[in-house]
Protein backbone atom coordinates (compact mmCIF):
# COMPACT_ATOMS: atom_id res chain seq x y z
CA UNK A 1 0.00 0.00 0.00
CA UNK A 2 2.92 2.31 0.69
CA UNK A 3 3.96 4.18 -2.43
CA UNK A 4 0.53 4.27 -4.04
CA UNK A 5 -2.68 6.15 -3.48
CA UNK A 6 -5.09 4.64 -1.00
CA UNK A 7 -8.84 4.88 -1.21
CA UNK A 8 -11.03 5.55 1.82
CA UNK A 9 -11.88 1.87 2.29
CA UNK A 10 -8.20 0.87 2.42
CA UNK A 11 -7.44 3.60 4.95
CA UNK A 12 -10.41 2.51 7.08
CA UNK A 13 -9.35 -1.16 6.99
CA UNK A 14 -5.80 -0.33 8.01
CA UNK A 15 -7.09 1.88 10.80
CA UNK A 16 -9.48 -0.83 12.05
CA UNK A 17 -6.78 -3.53 11.97
CA UNK A 18 -4.28 -1.38 13.87
CA UNK A 19 -6.96 -0.27 16.32
CA UNK A 20 -8.19 -3.81 16.97
CA UNK A 21 -4.65 -5.07 17.54
CA UNK A 22 -3.82 -2.15 19.83
CA UNK A 23 -6.96 -2.51 21.95
CA UNK A 24 -6.56 -6.19 22.62
CA UNK A 25 -10.10 -7.03 23.65
CA UNK A 26 -11.52 -4.31 21.43
CA UNK A 27 -13.20 -2.20 24.09
CA UNK A 28 -12.01 1.21 25.15
CA UNK A 29 -12.57 3.57 28.04
CA UNK A 30 -16.03 4.74 28.90
CA UNK A 31 -17.60 3.75 25.59
CA UNK A 32 -17.96 0.07 26.49
CA UNK A 33 -21.73 0.33 26.87
CA UNK A 34 -22.14 1.77 23.38
CA UNK A 35 -20.13 -0.97 21.66
CA UNK A 36 -20.18 -4.73 21.35
CA UNK A 37 -17.35 -6.60 23.00
CA UNK A 38 -15.37 -6.39 19.76
CA UNK A 39 -15.29 -2.57 19.90
CA UNK A 40 -17.62 -2.09 16.93
CA UNK A 41 -20.86 -0.21 17.46
CA UNK A 42 -24.09 -2.00 16.61
CA UNK A 43 -24.80 0.70 14.04
CA UNK A 44 -21.44 0.28 12.26
CA UNK A 45 -21.76 -3.50 12.30
CA UNK A 46 -25.26 -3.42 10.82
CA UNK A 47 -24.34 -0.86 8.16
CA UNK A 48 -21.31 -2.94 7.24
CA UNK A 49 -23.44 -6.05 6.80
CA UNK A 50 -26.30 -4.36 5.00
CA UNK A 51 -24.53 -1.74 2.95
CA UNK A 52 -21.13 -3.24 2.31
CA UNK A 53 -20.76 -7.03 2.56
CA UNK A 54 -17.05 -6.81 1.71
CA UNK A 55 -16.46 -4.57 4.72
CA UNK A 56 -18.21 -7.15 6.90
CA UNK A 57 -15.95 -9.87 5.49
CA UNK A 58 -12.91 -7.69 6.19
CA UNK A 59 -13.93 -7.36 9.87
CA UNK A 60 -14.27 -11.15 10.09
CA UNK A 61 -10.92 -11.72 8.40
CA UNK A 62 -9.10 -9.21 10.62
CA UNK A 63 -10.33 -10.95 13.77
CA UNK A 64 -9.25 -14.32 12.36
CA UNK A 65 -5.78 -12.93 11.62
CA UNK A 66 -5.59 -11.53 15.14
CA UNK A 67 -6.61 -14.90 16.58
CA UNK A 68 -3.91 -16.64 14.56
CA UNK A 69 -1.24 -14.17 15.71
CA UNK A 70 -2.29 -14.56 19.34
CA UNK A 71 -2.17 -18.34 18.95
CA UNK A 72 1.38 -18.12 17.60
CA UNK A 73 2.29 -16.00 20.66
CA UNK A 74 0.82 -18.62 23.00
CA UNK A 75 -1.97 -16.28 24.16
CA UNK A 76 -4.69 -18.89 23.84
CA UNK A 77 -7.47 -17.30 25.88
CA UNK A 78 -7.10 -14.05 23.95
CA UNK A 79 -7.00 -15.99 20.68
CA UNK A 80 -10.31 -17.67 21.50
CA UNK A 81 -11.84 -14.25 22.19
CA UNK A 82 -10.60 -13.01 18.81
CA UNK A 83 -12.14 -16.02 17.06
CA UNK A 84 -15.38 -15.42 18.99
CA UNK A 85 -15.37 -11.83 17.73
CA UNK A 86 -14.80 -13.07 14.19
CA UNK A 87 -17.89 -15.26 14.36
CA UNK A 88 -20.00 -12.20 15.16
CA UNK A 89 -19.41 -11.29 11.50
CA UNK A 90 -20.72 -14.47 9.90
CA UNK A 91 -19.71 -14.74 6.28
CA UNK A 92 -20.43 -17.02 3.36
CA UNK A 93 -16.72 -17.22 2.51
CA UNK A 94 -15.97 -20.87 3.28
CA UNK A 95 -12.19 -20.43 3.30
CA UNK A 96 -12.07 -17.66 5.90
CA UNK A 97 -14.72 -19.34 8.06
CA UNK A 98 -12.74 -22.58 7.88
CA UNK A 99 -9.58 -20.69 8.90
CA UNK A 100 -11.38 -19.43 11.98
CA UNK A 101 -12.52 -22.94 12.91
CA UNK A 102 -9.06 -24.39 12.27
CA UNK A 103 -7.56 -21.64 14.44
CA UNK A 104 -9.95 -22.58 17.23
CA UNK A 105 -9.09 -26.27 16.80
CA UNK A 106 -5.40 -25.52 17.24
CA UNK A 107 -6.04 -23.39 20.33
CA UNK A 108 -8.20 -26.11 21.88
CA UNK A 109 -5.47 -28.65 21.12
CA UNK A 110 -2.86 -26.43 22.81
CA UNK A 111 -5.16 -26.07 25.83
CA UNK A 112 -5.64 -29.86 25.91
CA UNK A 113 -9.36 -29.46 25.29
CA UNK A 114 -9.43 -32.30 22.80
CA UNK A 115 -13.20 -32.78 22.56
CA UNK A 116 -13.53 -29.15 21.48
CA UNK A 117 -10.57 -29.48 19.10
CA UNK A 118 -12.37 -32.40 17.50
CA UNK A 119 -15.60 -30.42 17.07
CA UNK A 120 -13.75 -27.44 15.56
CA UNK A 121 -11.78 -29.69 13.18
CA UNK A 122 -15.01 -31.33 12.03
CA UNK A 123 -16.46 -27.87 11.31
CA UNK A 124 -13.57 -27.20 8.92
CA UNK A 125 -13.91 -30.55 7.19
CA UNK A 126 -17.68 -30.29 6.85
CA UNK A 127 -17.53 -26.74 5.47
CA UNK A 128 -15.53 -28.02 2.46
CA UNK A 129 -13.39 -24.93 1.82
CA UNK A 130 -11.56 -24.68 -1.50
CA UNK A 131 -8.18 -24.61 0.25
CA UNK A 132 -7.09 -28.27 0.35
CA UNK A 133 -4.18 -27.51 2.69
CA UNK A 134 -6.67 -26.11 5.18
CA UNK A 135 -8.72 -29.30 5.01
CA UNK A 136 -5.54 -31.38 5.36
CA UNK A 137 -4.55 -29.35 8.42
CA UNK A 138 -7.99 -29.94 9.94
CA UNK A 139 -7.70 -33.69 9.38
CA UNK A 140 -4.27 -33.63 11.00
CA UNK A 141 -5.52 -31.63 14.00
CA UNK A 142 -8.43 -34.05 14.26
CA UNK A 143 -5.95 -36.95 14.26
CA UNK A 144 -3.99 -35.43 17.13
CA UNK A 145 -7.17 -34.82 19.14
CA UNK A 146 -8.38 -38.37 18.55
CA UNK A 147 -5.00 -39.76 19.64
CA UNK A 148 -5.17 -37.79 22.89
CA UNK A 149 -8.68 -39.14 23.43
CA UNK A 150 -7.33 -42.70 23.04
CA UNK A 151 -9.18 -43.28 19.77
CA UNK A 152 -6.10 -44.52 17.92
CA UNK A 153 -7.70 -46.25 14.91
CA UNK A 154 -9.78 -43.16 14.14
CA UNK A 155 -6.67 -41.06 14.61
CA UNK A 156 -4.80 -43.08 11.97
CA UNK A 157 -7.73 -42.69 9.58
CA UNK A 158 -7.67 -38.92 10.10
CA UNK A 159 -3.92 -38.76 9.47
CA UNK A 160 -4.41 -40.85 6.30
CA UNK A 161 -6.98 -38.32 5.05
CA UNK A 162 -4.57 -35.46 5.77
CA UNK A 163 -1.75 -37.22 3.93
CA UNK A 164 -3.98 -37.85 0.90
CA UNK A 165 -4.65 -34.12 0.67
CA UNK A 166 -1.12 -32.98 1.50
CA UNK A 167 1.44 -35.77 0.96
CA UNK A 168 4.36 -33.44 1.74
CA UNK A 169 3.25 -32.68 5.31
CA UNK A 170 6.06 -34.18 7.40
CA UNK A 171 4.45 -33.34 10.74
CA UNK A 172 1.31 -35.32 9.89
CA UNK A 173 3.42 -38.33 8.86
CA UNK A 174 5.34 -38.09 12.14
CA UNK A 175 2.09 -37.91 14.10
CA UNK A 176 0.82 -41.00 12.29
CA UNK A 177 4.02 -42.93 13.06
CA UNK A 178 3.90 -41.84 16.71
CA UNK A 179 0.28 -43.00 16.96
CA UNK A 180 1.10 -46.34 15.35
CA UNK A 181 3.89 -46.84 17.90
CA UNK A 182 1.45 -46.16 20.74
CA UNK A 183 -0.99 -48.67 19.25
CA UNK A 184 1.73 -51.32 18.83
CA UNK A 185 3.05 -50.83 22.36
CA UNK A 186 -0.39 -51.54 23.78
CA UNK A 187 -0.65 -48.20 25.61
Amino acid sequence: IIGREMNTRQIFLIFFMVLSLALGNGTCGTHVQENDTDGTSHENKNSAKMGNPQLFLDFFENWVKKGCMLTEDGKYSEALLAFDNAFKYQTDDKNITAKAWEGRARVYDALERYDQALVASNEVIQSRPADLNLIASAWSTKGVALRHLGRYSESIEAFDQAILLNPDDVRTRQNKIFTLRIMNSGS
